[in-house]
């Protein structure tokens, strides 16, 4: 962020300038000199600087207006408060134009990214309401020591504690502020490990003691996405292995376009790897999808199943709007993203009070390794496949152990007559359904989910 400091020369320029007949010039001819590129690229500071200084020099310098003299630098720092706060309340923060030039463009809407250049923007604009103050002051006593105090000494200290707290802001923020209420502030949580080499390669965390269970989360979501509380009420009475699906941060992929048996694999070994079979599998959504899956192609390694969400492959097909909604997030911002994923995860009676209840969830999340674009779109395959093979509805009967299967009667992704089909199917299964629940059913009741898959956990102790 030390370009906006770049960015406030000609400003310093005009008020380092005893008198502004002087500053005036001196500084429009920094800001069109300095600020050349800037204003080509419509910098919104650049450009307010340009209005300002040419109509300070046309009427103080030119025109000699002098009842505006007094109160040209008071007005210098009122106009660069305005510029600072005003930008942040119309929600285009003036900082940032500078933290793009040192940052991807792929980052650019991203909520980690957006929150640093508002917080800021809006230190900047504090920092210039101050001085706007100090300046105010010094026209009501203009004795010697007041200048040096009010025009110098205390306005030189808040531009330094400002360029310091913009310096210190970005990684404050990240730990301080988006991590709360997010997986990774977890008490007991692990940090992030790998386990395997090359394509095998898998990113896990663990969290909490006791029957080694393994989390599959659902598309477009890493290990970060879970419900925090849902996860801290399991910790309680088991051990949670949180994977990375491959092509997420560290975890490895063996292609581009990995498929359903692919992945398969990939979780098999991953359990032998770290010697935790036979196992109990909780999968969400897609996650439900690898779950069966790596059942019917490895029963030796599931001890249960707990399916939240999802199908076999067969029954009704979403509806076509949640399809074209799912077929367009991929090409939407990240904060459109997630709104949309938000209408897909719960009912219009409930989306007001669960959407911004999601929100310290997927900001934490958004420090951690993301979803690719080549994620989403395997993801995406393995779907439209699962339903064009009919997933596992032909061989799930022959599947002999015990799976609990929990849902929503108002899910617009998976429709509950679907994940009923699933249950119906298996030898040993039973249901849990909540009656004004969607897709997003462990973020509505997590706490309800979590005690009702710990007593049918059958090695766990409740």
């Amino acid at each position: 962020m030390m370009d906006v400091v770049i960015g406030f020369i000609p400003w310093i320029l005009f008020s380092s300038i005893s008198t502004p007949e002087w500053g005036a010039p001196i500084a429009l001819a920094a800001t069109i000199v300095i600020e050349r590129t800037s204003l080509r690229e419509r910098s919104m500071l650049a450009w307010v600087g340009l209005i300002f200084f040419l109509s300070m020099f046309l009427l103080i310098t030119i025109l000699r207006v002098e009842w505006i003299r007094p109160y040209a630098f008071l007005l210098c720092n009122a106009c660069l408060a305005l510029v600072a706060l005003g930008s942040v309340a119309f929600g285009r923060p003036f900082t940032v134009y500078y933290a793009r030039k040192k940052t991807p463009p792929d980052h650019w809407d991203s909520p980690v990214f957006r929150g640093i250049c508002r917080i800021i923007a809006l230190i900047w604009g504090f920092a210039f309401f101050l001085m706007t103050v100090l300046s105010g002051l010094q026209l009501l006593d203009k004795s010697k020591d007041s200048n040096l105090i009010l025009n110098w000494i205390l306005p030189i200290g808040v531009l330094v504690v400002a360029v310091i707290a913009s310096q210190k802001i970005p990684d404050f923020y990240k730990v301080k502020i988006m991590k709360k209420g997010g997986v990774t502030e977890l008490p007991g949580i692990s940090p992030l490990q790998t386990v395997g080499s090359g394509q095998q390669k898998a990113a896990y965390r663990t969290l909490g003691k006791g029957t080694a269970v393994l989390m599959l989360s659902g598309s477009h979501s890493t290990l970060h996405n879970w419900p925090p509380r849902l996860l801290e009420e399991l910790a309680k009475h088991v051990q949670l292995y949180l994977v990375d699906y491959p092509g997420i941060g560290e975890s490895a992929c063996s292609s581009n376009q990995p498929d359903r048996s692919d992945i398969v694999q990939w979780l098999s070994q991953f359990i032998t790897d770290l010697q935790i079979a036979p196992c109990p599998v909780i999968g969400y959504s897609l996650g439900g999808y690898f779950a069966q899956s790596l059942a019917v192609a490895h029963p030796e390694q599931i001890s249960s199943l707990c399916l939240i969400a999802t199908d076999c492959g067969e029954g009704r097909m979403m509806d076509q709007d949640v399809i074209d909604c799912f077929a367009e997030i991929p090409s939407l911002s990240v904060s459109e993203q997630g709104k949309r994923l938000a209408s897909l995860l719960f009912s219009e009676k409930e989306l007001p009070r669960l959407g911004p209840a999601m929100r310290p969830i997927f900001l934490s999340a958004a420090l951690e390794p993301q979803v690719t674009g080549e994620v989403i779109t395997y993801q995406g395959k393995i779907e439209e496949q699962w339903w064009q093979q009919g997933g596992t509805s032909a061989v799930l009967s022959d599947l002999n152990i015990p799976c609990r299967v929990i849902f929503g009667k108002e899910d617009r992704v998976v429709p509950a007559e679907n994940s009923l089909l699933l249950a119906e199917k298996m030898q040993q299964s039973s249901t849990l359904v909540f009656d004004d629940a969607g897709h997003g059913v462990i973020f509505q009741y997590p706490k309800e989910i979590a005690e009702n898959i710990v007593h049918f956990l059958p090695s766990t102790p409740t």
